[in-house]
């Protein structure tokens, strides 16, 4: 509609094919609104209340992170999403029940951590609020934006201080976690471990961490009484023994299909425009419709259909349509930056 507009889109850098954490669920689009005839949302938040254990399985780049970002945010009323990132890790840790346990204690440590480290803040805004207007009228105690409350938060402390300098086996090392978990649940909240990123292992050499994580590891931390949700890559199911585990360790399993049609893709991008204009922006006022054609053929052409190489090419068309100072992306912006 007009370069002033793309240029403004470029500046947010709407079309990045890696966002953020913190702006993912603003992205996510409803699964009843891309044609699914059942929600996905709904399930996954069901399974996480009840504590179950989900899979969620997917091409890498289709929308899983998003799922569980829009669904588990860390403010959801009555759940605790713990997300513990794995796909850092070598190998030797996320091969080890043990140093996995570890890991998810490090993660709620820096959780805490985090907490307290806002909760001062909020003290230090509070004080300044109370000179400049008087009194403050908001609750004090829980923390903007988390589950972790600040007596929550020095309790995790105590019980990590109180196992420093133990010699630990990986038994007493899950003990650990569990009587973390329970502190959780103590505070009213259903605490739930989110493995989110162990889809990426389908580039490692022969699938060796994604084995002994859902042959060893999975089985332990099904014990712990907490919700479990875990992201796979399609690749996964090809394998045999993988996909006995996942069928005996995962009581849900959420598949994320490609999208069916165009007007689905064209929902996904819209939610992006809408995000960082309003609610009144339109796909037609940043791509034509050959544009969006194109890039439907480019996305359904590609073996792996992913998202995220939906954004790099739209990203790269906005770049290249700022430059050339033009109204809207086309056709063929959209066909030389394609990356299929």
């Amino acid at each position: 509609m007009s370069h002033a507009l793309l240029t403004e889109l470029l500046g947010y850098h709407a079309f990045n094919p890696a966002p953020t954490r913190r702006v993912i669920a603003a992205y996510h689009v409803p699964s009843a609104d891309l044609g699914a005839r059942r929600s996905r949302e709904a399930l996954l938040e069901r399974s996480a209340r009840q504590r179950r254990r989900t899979i969620i399985v997917g091409e890498s780049g289709c929308g899983k992170t998003s799922l569980i970002e829009f669904v588990l945010a860390a403010d959801v009323e009555g759940l605790a999403p713990i997300p513990v990132r794995l796909s850092p890790e070598p190998d030797e840790v996320v091969t080890s029940t043990q140093l996995v346990a570890q890991h998810i204690i490090q993660t709620l440590v820096d959780q805490q951590h985090n907490a307290l480290a806002e909760a001062e803040r909020r003290v230090a805004l509070d004080n300044a609020t109370t000179q400049r207007r008087g009194p403050s009228t908001r609750a004090r105690g829980a923390v903007s934006g988390s589950w972790m409350g600040t007596g929550l938060s020095l309790e995790i402390e105590r019980q990590v201080d109180a196992g420093v300098g133990l010699r630990r086996t990986t038994a007493s090392t899950l003990e650990q976690v569990q009587q973390l978990l329970s502190s959780i649940g103590n505070d009213g909240y259903v605490p739930v471990l989110v493995f989110d990123d162990t889809d990426r292992w389908f580039t490692r050499e022969e699938l060796g961490p994604a084995r002994v994580f859902f042959e060893t590891i999975v089985p332990e931390l099904r014990e712990l009484s907490c919700g479990l949700v875990v992201t796979a890559h399609k690749t996964y199911l090809a394998d045999d023994l993988i996909e006995r585990h996942i069928r005996d360790s995962f009581v849900d399993r959420i598949a994320i299909p490609p999208l069916p049609d165009v007007d689905a893709l064209s929902a996904i991008v819209t939610s992006r425009l809408v995000a960082h204009i309003d609610d009144s922006i339109r796909i037609g006022d940043v791509l034509t419709d050959d544009a969006l054609r194109a890039l439907w053929a480019g996305y359904r052409n590609s073996d792996a259909s992913s998202l995220r190489d939906v954004f790099t090419t739209l990203h790269v068309a906005l770049t290249e349509a700022c430059d050339d100072n033009l109204d809207q992306i086309t056709d063929g912006l959209i066909l030389t930056a394609g990356r299929w």
